[in-house]
């Protein structure tokens, strides 16, 4: 019996305000050959506080096929921040950010053959109600040398995958960097990381070509130097501490360096469940440049007027993974 459960690449995801997704003309998504598994897992997130009784939800995906083969098979790589439990955002702040760090030197320990060049070409990033921008820096002998992803006035309503403008490659050695900023002015208690809408996420979903077996690559801080920083044991202490303690902007700035400048402890994993883990520091942001605004095609059609760097990914909020299966779209 086939284990659902060992699903983890993500084929294609949307949500609330996205539109249809479409694959450049030299790309698409392979079905049917031996290199591609046999099932897809439809995830969807839903969100029912009140526990209104006799909803009914007709949502679905429609998938567009060709016979012609195409040059290139999209892959979609996760990065940014482990969705745990265990990271807290502290209530009362302004202006709080998260990181998630990627280092692409490990993908060769789990991935056979030359070290990989993804071609990005599109992104999605992926906060919860909590989130106010997201941005994905891209790191090469340890200098920022541009954007894969960039949206300062994240929007949960409006989700939507864009093109980055150009194709941008990411080889060996390159580190990826997950920024999310968070507005918790009305929050009286901590917010942890989870599933729940109320709860925060801090994601990019990066499409590109060719397809490795690549399924994520994210961080968290390293959980031993996160008790001995903050003198806790275990998330219910961290969290009980968080909700007694004053939140200013003072006591935010300070918490946010702390857990910045711990080590991070990265997890990547192939679509097999295979992983491998290491550990990495966050690297400082450059500031977002300031570009002329520039006519981009959405990708389910029509234009949007965004700087060329921002590469526009949002969200994913009902619709997280359909992972597992890759296919010729």
């Amino acid at each position: 019996m086939y284990v659902f459960s060992s699903c983890q690449q993500v084929v294609i995801s949307w949500a609330v305000g996205g539109q249809d997704i479409w694959m450049p003309p030299n790309a698409g998504i392979s079905i049917g050959t031996s290199d591609d598994p046999v099932f897809y897992r439809l995830e969807m997130h839903y969100s029912n506080s009140k526990l209104s009784k006799g909803r009914v939800d007709s949502s679905g995906l429609v998938f567009h096929y060709t016979s012609e083969l195409r040059a290139n098979d999209v892959g979609i790589l996760e990065v940014g921040l482990i969705v745990d439990t265990s990271y807290v955002i502290p209530p009362n702040a302004k202006d709080f950010k998260a990181y998630g760090l990627c280092n692409t030197s490990t993908f060769s320990q789990v991935l056979s053959g030359e070290p990989p060049v993804l071609n990005v070409f599109a992104s999605l990033l992926h906060t919860h109600l909590a989130g106010r921008g997201v941005r994905v820096g891209h790191y090469r002998n340890g200098e920022q040398i541009g954007f894969l992803g960039k949206n300062e006035h994240y929007d949960f309503n409006l989700q939507e995958t864009m093109f980055l403008g150009s194709l941008v490659q990411v080889k060996a050695g390159d580190e990826i960097l997950v920024e999310c900023t968070y507005n918790t002015e009305s929050r009286k208690t901590a917010t942890q990381g989870g599933l729940g809408t109320t709860n925060e996420m801090c994601l990019a979903f990066l499409l590109y070509y060719p397809r490795t077996k690549l399924a994520s690559c994210w961080s968290l801080p390293e959980p031993t130097a996160m008790s001995a920083a903050l003198g806790v044991k275990g998330t219910s202490e961290l969290v009980a501490l968080m909700n007694s303690s004053v939140w200013n902007d003072t006591a935010v700035g300070r918490f946010e360096r702390t857990v910045r400048d711990l080590p991070q402890l990265m997890a990547v994993s192939v679509s097999n469940g295979t992983r491998t883990v290491d550990l990495g520091f966050i690297r400082e942001f450059k500031s977002s440049p300031a570009t002329a605004c520039t006519t981009l095609p959405l990708s389910g059609g029509g234009e949007s007027c965004a700087p060329v760097t921002a590469g526009l990914g949002l969200c994913i909020a009902l619709l997280t993974s359909l992972i597992s299966l890759t296919g010729a779209l």
